[in-house]
């Protein structure tokens, strides 16, 4: 099992929120464990901070500390996208309208598995409206665990865990889950 942690504790930072993330991958299991903050959490781009001071940190200060957070965030999206390999010629990767770059991993390196994983990062941001669809449809079919294919999906990163046979699962197939919810099975 390989097992990793990101991030550190909010108090470290004047109680501005700091992600964390956890992955497990395993021989039965892959886990990916992503926060997402609400609208109304300070650092989110849709936040929008009360006037004057709260919890002694200056507005002027969070707002930039938000602005300098989106940015770097925005250079290593375009990083990981200039640097993922590309998706082979004979099926491009496509989301949205948007190229996807990323790579296959078998998830368990140490004894075979049929665990694919897919970390791949898109040429542009996916709409807003877009994700929060697939996200609702995973959702509402949590319940199929027997699912070949489970995704998650930011603006511009995707995750996808695919239980197949192939090195590299077909693309359609994951692009039809996740664009308009068709099953694979």
């Amino acid at each position: 099992m390989i097992s990793g942690r990101t991030g550190c504790p909010t108090s470290a930072h004047g109680g501005y929120p700091v992600t964390m993330t956890w992955a497990y991958l395993g021989g039965n299991h892959v886990q990916v464990d992503l926060f997402t903050m609400s609208d109304h959490s300070m650092g989110s781009l849709g936040y929008v901070p009360p006037e004057g001071k709260t919890a002694d940190i200056d507005v002027g200060v969070r707002r930039q500390i938000t602005a300098d957070a989106i940015g770097r965030g925005e250079l290593r999206a375009e990083r990981l996208f200039e640097t993922a390999p590309p998706a082979p010629i004979r099926e491009p990767r496509r989301l949205f309208g948007r190229e996807v770059r990323g790579g296959w991993v078998t998830a368990d390196l140490v004894r075979p598995s049929n665990v694919r994983l897919f970390l791949g990062a898109t040429d542009a941001e996916v709409p807003a409206s877009d994700v929060r669809a697939t996200r609702s449809r995973a959702r509402r079919t949590v319940q199929r665990r027997a699912d070949e294919y489970e995704t998650a999906l930011s603006d511009r990163l995707l995750i996808v865990v695919a239980r197949s046979e192939n090195p590299e699962p077909e693309w359609s197939r994951v692009e039809a889950l996740i664009e308009r919810g068709e099953s694979t099975g």
